[in-house]
């Protein structure tokens, strides 16, 4: 039963690449785009290694740091990647909060008003 999920998560994450565009300002984000992803999947499924709380935590930064770059691609992934994670056991509440806080202002930047208020007011 785990590994259907593991392997749905991973499928998950390779149709997130093929089907969002990737930004102009990149000449090479396709294949950063691709090997991040596999990355954040690896690290996702690594429940034994780190907790989900930092897992999360590493999401959170990337994410924030892929806003502050403008790199709309990596930013749409990772945000789907933190949904993903924020349904999971054993995540503290001030990594929880940095999360849907980020969400919000991702939604606000991408003009999505009404996610970014649902979000904001978690």
């Amino acid at each position: 039963m785990a590994k259907r999920g593991i392997i749905y998560f991973v499928l998950f994450i390779f149709k997130c690449v093929l089907i969002f565009p990737i930004s102009n300002n990149r000449t090479n984000s396709v294949e950063f785009n691709k090997s991040e992803i596999f990355n954040l999947a690896s690290n996702g499924l690594s429940h034994n290694i780190e907790s989900q709380t930092d897992i999360l935590k590493k999401l959170n930064s990337d994410f924030l740091n892929s806003i502050n770059d403008g790199d709309s691609a990596k930013a749409r992934i990772l945000s789907n990647t933190i949904l993903i994670n924020l349904t999971k056991d054993g995540i503290d509440s001030l990594t929880l909060s940095n999360s849907r806080y980020y969400l919000g202002v991702y939604y606000l930047l991408s003009g999505r008003n009404m996610e970014a208020i649902n979000w904001l007011k978690l």
